[in-house]
This record gives structure tokens, C-alpha cells and sequence, in this order.
């Protein structure tokens, strides 16, 4: 199985379930997940797309340009 996802730790409770939003967002390209304060953020090439945070997928959006 050709796997898209890195997490930068030791598997944890909610280990699982951002390895599975990182599942979803693959089509993004390669996802990168690693722990941040409450959760997780999922980032692509660099820059962080989403924010896992009490069992919530949370994504990122702007108004304006976005790269």
C-alpha cells in the first residue's frame, strides 16, 4: 500500500484519525502530519492546509489569493 501520509511521532489516540484526514486529503499531494498544541496539522509542500483539534478536521480557507 502506497501510503501519502508522514506522521513525525509515535502513534497516539488521535494518531489514527489525522493519518485518515490525511487519507482524504491526499489528493492534495504529499500530506504531513505532525502534533501541534491541541492536535494536529496537516500541511502540503510546506504549508499547513488543515488543523486537527478536538476531534474536529479543521481546513484552512482564504478570501483572497492563496498559494
Amino acid at each position: 500500500m502506497n501510503r501519502t501520509c508522514q506522521t513525525s511521532r509515535a502513534p497516539s489516540a488521535g494518531a489514527d484519525f489525522a493519518e485518515h484526514c490525511a487519507e482524504l486529503l491526499s489528493s492534495l499531494g504529499r500530506v504531513h502530519a505532525r502534533r501541534m498544541f491541541l492536535g494536529w496539522g496537516l500541511s502540503v509542500d510546506g504549508m499547513t492546509v488543515a488543523v486537527i483539534a478536538w476531534d474536529t478536521l479543521f481546513l484552512r480557507g482564504c478570501l483572497n489569493f492563496c498559494v
